[in-house]
């Protein structure tokens, strides 16, 4: 059975639902935002992985300290697990994380920022996964 925690290359990825990078055939595509837009089905969702919708009018600090809380609350057996079965349920194909947020250089010298920036890193620091953005 393949595991994203046995794999030696990333097996999972994030991206925005507006990335040029994914391809169907490759790709399983699973909803990690509030919302989802209209123009794109995507195969799976995981709101374990979302922020609340309260937390958007937050300050960034704030947004990431509640949204690290929540990654703490689900603890990080259950999202290795719950990677796992993305997995497997993509049978063969790359699990890729999607949101709104671009995180395109121009974007992220403006100071802006996504949630799976935080997901990728506390899966990195709790789990030793590495979640990289496709």
């Amino acid at each position: 059975m393949p595991s994203v925690t046995s794999s030696k290359q990333p097996t999972v990825f994030t991206a925005y639902y507006a990335s040029k990078k994914f391809d169907r055939a490759k790709h399983y595509l699973v909803r990690i935002s509030i919302g989802s837009p209209r123009w794109m089905n995507t195969d799976d969702v995981c709101l374990d992985f979302a922020p609340n919708r309260a937390w958007l009018t937050l300050d960034v600090k704030s947004y990431f300290d509640k949204y690290d809380a929540r990654l703490e609350g689900v603890g990080i057996r259950r999202v290795k697990s719950m990677l796992d079965a993305l997995t497997v349920r993509a049978k063969g194909n790359a699990v890729v994380l999607y949101c709104f947020e671009s995180l395109s250089p121009e974007n992220v010298a403006k100071s802006q920022w996504c949630h799976r920036q935080v997901f990728s890193e506390w899966v990195k620091f709790r789990g030793r996964l590495v979640v990289p953005q496709l």
